[in-house]
């Protein structure tokens, strides 16, 4: 009984206590059984603890994972509560196809950048970078999301799906080409941006990213012929760690995107720095691990047309 229930999830607070749960269990043991107390068979539920379960033995995990030791990543970045574990088997979220009991493995890409981040410095935000925390309500972030519901989403790219408005940025040919009508349920949100100074110019391009786990995006930098010298990036639904990595691989910063928050990015942050999502099911941010949820974020910017790079010639 006392290993069955320990299998359930059941904590016990000292050894004490684990020492006279045996000792009772010896006693029933040596008693005859009556009708009343014979149990055939007894099903327990998964545990609903938050913390994540990790599978000591995972079967499909390959040598390569098994004996990767990331323990002197940085913890802001483990995709695990425990830096010697790379099998994570546990998420919360509702929406989320990885349920309990199902074991990812982090892509062989997440874990070289792991690596790769482990010699770096860990650095304060890069100059160009502002974070506004609940920079929309609680009701607007419901309307976008409910708007976003009625949209057909692209699987232009493996590890995301997005929604282009106003243009269209090929992922593969880096061309530009017309892209979906703006709704008109964005109108406020651009105007909002404008009238707080965060774009100088109305954005004329929009595109918007759904984020299932344990799904991310590698490092990038907004393509600098195309786009403008202001990114902006609304996150709803969740929240999730973003990573500003320098193009010098020796410095990166880590920041925690809050639904409803702000990213912008100008400067240094913009152009020197570039972002990522790593791949995972959950975050450790200030000592403490979240399991992700279903993001959706927003990223409106200003393109730069052949009739713009003209005249700034």
């Amino acid at each position: 009984m006392t290993a069955a229930c320990i299998s359930a999830g059941t904590k016990f607070g000292s050894i004490e206590q684990l020492v006279t749960l045996r000792q009772e269990e010896d006693i029933l043991a040596s008693q005859p059984d009556t009708a009343e107390s014979k149990v055939e068979t007894w099903v327990v539920d998964p545990p609903t603890r938050e913390e994540p379960h990790h599978d000591a033995n995972p079967e499909n995990a390959t040598d390569e994972v098994a004996q990767t030791e990331d323990k002197d990543v940085p913890p802001a970045l483990l995709w695990s509560s425990h830096p010697e574990d790379d099998m994570v088997t546990y998420t919360k979220d509702s929406e989320s196809k990885y349920k309990f009991g199902t074991i990812y493995t982090p892509t062989p890409k997440d874990m070289e950048l792991q690596r790769e981040l482990a010699t770096m410095e860990h650095v304060e935000a890069p100059e160009g970078l502002k974070f506004i925390p609940n920079y929309i309500s609680e009701s607007e972030e419901q309307s976008l999301l409910q708007l976003a519901r009625g949209w057909t989403w692209d699987q232009e790219v493996s590890t995301r799906q997005t929604a282009q408005f106003g243009f269209h940025y090929e992922y593969k040919t880096q061309n530009i080409r017309e892209g979906r009508p703006w709704p008109g349920e964005i109108d406020r949100l651009k105007t909002k941006l404008v009238e707080d100074k965060i774009f100088q110019k109305t954005p004329d391009e929009m595109i918007a990213t759904k984020l299932t786990p344990p799904q991310g995006f590698g490092a990038h930098i907004d393509h600098t012929k195309h786009f403008g010298p202001t990114i902006v990036n609304l996150g709803m639904y969740s929240d999730i760690n973003v990573i500003l990595i320098d193009w010098e691989n020796r410095r990166y910063h880590v920041l925690r995107s809050e639904r409803r928050s702000l990213i912008v990015l100008e400067g240094d942050a913009r152009y020197k720095y570039a972002h990522a999502i790593m791949g995972g099911l959950e975050d450790e941010w200030k000592h403490h691990i979240y399991a992700r949820g279903l993001r959706i974020s927003l990223t409106l910017r200003n393109m730069i047309l052949q009739r713009d790079a003209e005249e700034s010639q």
